[in-house]
């Protein structure tokens, strides 16, 4: 069987090869309907064309509807019934483009958050950040993990306890090791064990040579005036050798001249002076021929003076007739 009709719109075939080329088509013998969207002869538009056993009727379309809505309205379908919508709410469509733009809900846009600042965002229900911001960050020891046992207590004390980790100028508490070449203000009295080179200790230590001073006549004592040029300021323990070292003669054959070195602190007593100070050991006598000189040493430990403060030494003289002196004096003090 064959056929010639015009072009189709749209064209349905069911039961039945269609081919279709230039301005004819050829059908074969089948079952077959044919949709005609455009009028031929036969056929009208909204009919379709219906081929049945090789025969063409034209007859309205049993399915289908027109799409409903107005210009620039998305159409819709719902089970046969046909209408449409303008699009609303978080997004817009372009009914031209197909295009979707969804609706501004946060203008203040940029990049929040780094290395030192925080982002806060608020989300709504839809999941749409409504509004965005950044702030220091600030987060609390506590919050903080990965840390060692003490640690985030430590780092919230400014002041920390022996055993743990501490500021700049706090307690250092016990550490396992560590350089000390940087430590300052020690105080030695801490120390309870071990031993310390002698070279590290300051010590004090003193020596210088005296004038001779004038003689006296007192049978009860008198200072020599030493006292001005010697001193010493102990540096460390506190403890320190005392030692005066001399001549004395008298002016009278058998007369007996006795020395002690004394100390103390405060002005220094003048040559004739009372007898001041502590007293350091006994006094050591001299008997001799008129105008016959002896030599003495005078010296002693003193121990618990204060450390920092001057400390003078000096010699008291007393004779038991005639006029003694002391001549060749010289005086050094250590300590240790």
């Amino acid at each position: 069987m064959k056929m010639t009709f015009g072009r189709f719109g749209l064209i349905a075939v069911l039961g039945a090869a269609l081919y279709v080329g230039g301005a004819s088509a050829q059908l074969p013998p089948g079952n077959g309907v044919v949709i005609n969207q455009t009028p031929v002869a036969g056929g009208s538009s909204g009919q379709c064309l219906f081929i049945n056993n090789g025969k063409i009727s034209s007859q309205a379309c049993a399915s289908g509807g027109t799409p409903g809505g107005t210009s620039g309205q998305i159409q819709y379908n719902n089970a046969g019934a046909f209408g449409g919508f303008t699009a609303s709410g978080d997004a817009t469509i372009n009914t031209g483009t197909g295009g979707l733009t969804l609706a501004t809900v946060n203008t203040n846009t940029g990049t929040w958050g780094g290395a030192t600042q925080c982002a806060a965002v608020t989300v709504n229900g839809k999941g749409l950040i409504t509004a965005a911001a950044q702030s220091a960050c600030t987060p609390a020891v506590a919050n903080l993990t990965g840390l060692g046992t003490g640690v985030a207590t430590a780092l919230g004390t400014a002041v920390g306890s022996a055993g743990g980790p501490v500021t700049n100028g706090g307690v250092l508490g016990t550490p396992s090791s560590g350089n000390a070449s940087n430590l300052t203000a020690l105080n030695a009295s801490q120390l309870t064990s071990g031993t310390v080179p002698n070279g590290r200790i300051p010590t004090a230590a003193f020596q210088n040579t005296v004038t001779n001073p004038t003689g006296t006549t007192s049978t009860s004592g008198v200072m020599m005036g030493a006292g001005s040029v010697c001193a010493i300021s102990p540096g460390y323990s506190g403890r320190v050798k005392f030692e005066i070292i001399g001549s004395t003669s008298n002016t009278t054959a058998g007369a007996t001249n006795s020395v002690v070195a004394r100390y103390g602190t405060g002005t220094a007593p003048a040559n004739g002076a009372a007898p001041a100070g502590t007293a350091l050991g006994n006094f050591i006598a001299v008997n001799n021929a008129a105008g016959f000189g002896s030599s003495f040493t005078s010296n002693a430990i003193a121990s618990g003076l204060a450390i920092g403060t001057p400390v003078w030494f000096d010699i008291e003289l007393v004779v038991s007739a005639g006029t003694g002196t002391v001549v060749s004096v010289s005086c050094n003090a250590m300590e240790f």
